[in-house]
């Protein structure tokens, strides 16, 4: 058996544990603990509420990488330009079009923001949907894995830089801090994921949250 044949196998291995760990049933109330600890304070529970008639839909890729260091999720920091979320972290994603699934949007906008290139079989299932009141968008995000190490190639309107965030981090308490933000008169706290000197909150650290007990059952969570 050649090394890229383990992989494979591993990562087809890795594939099913992940898929029951997102179908259990028993999981959900911990999933859901984890996302609110992650809601903001002003959120009001706003995230997780039915969205208005006019909110966009919206999908969003969480990507499991396999790096020589275990496993990674690439993320996108937003240039400072955007009219949404701009100089944030942020998932690779983006608005569903006209005739394409909610799972073929983010496979898309995947491939147009980080350049990677993934088809339908490396998807494991949805995560649960949030509503993003801030920019009115109703986000579905799906979780995938990859065969192997990654090629990005970020684009430069949307993506200022691709940021690397292990599963040992983001499943790790001690990379989870109460924060406070200020923007303008506003002040307000929100539990924060730090992956070396940056800082994920809002609604890009509810979606990950969600993943931490999935990737805890699957031992995916980098503490063996």
């Amino acid at each position: 058996m050649t090394m890229d044949e383990a992989v494979r196998i591993d990562v087809a291995s890795h594939h099913r544990g992940l898929g029951r760990a997102l179908r259990d049933p028993e999981l959900l109330a911990d999933r859901n603990n984890w996302r609110k600890r992650f809601s903001p304070e002003l959120a009001y529970g706003r995230h997780f509420a039915p969205p208005g008639p006019d909110a966009r839909p919206a999908a969003v890729l969480v990507i499991l990488e396999p790096r020589s260091d275990g496993w990674s999720i690439p993320l996108t920091m937003r240039p400072n330009h955007l009219p949404d979320h701009p100089g944030q972290v942020s998932l690779p994603g983006g608005r569903i079009e006209r005739g394409e699934s909610p799972a073929q949007a983010a496979l898309r906008e995947a491939r147009e923001e980080i350049g990677t290139i993934l088809h339908s079989d490396a998807l494991v299932g949805p995560l649960q949907p949030l509503f993003v009141f801030n920019s009115n968008y109703f986000v579905q995000p799906f979780l995938a894995i990859a065969s192997g190490p990654l090629q990005f190639t970020a684009c430069p309107f949307e993506v200022e830089r691709v940021i690397h965030l292990p599963t040992r981090t983001l499943c790790d308490p001690d990379c989870h801090q109460v924060r406070d933000f200020r923007r303008g008169n506003i002040c307000w706290r929100a539990r924060t994921i730090t992956c070396e000197e940056d800082t994920i909150w809002g609604a890009t650290a509810v979606m990950l949250a969600d993943l931490i007990p999935v990737l805890r059952r699957a031992k995916m969570d980098g503490s063996a």
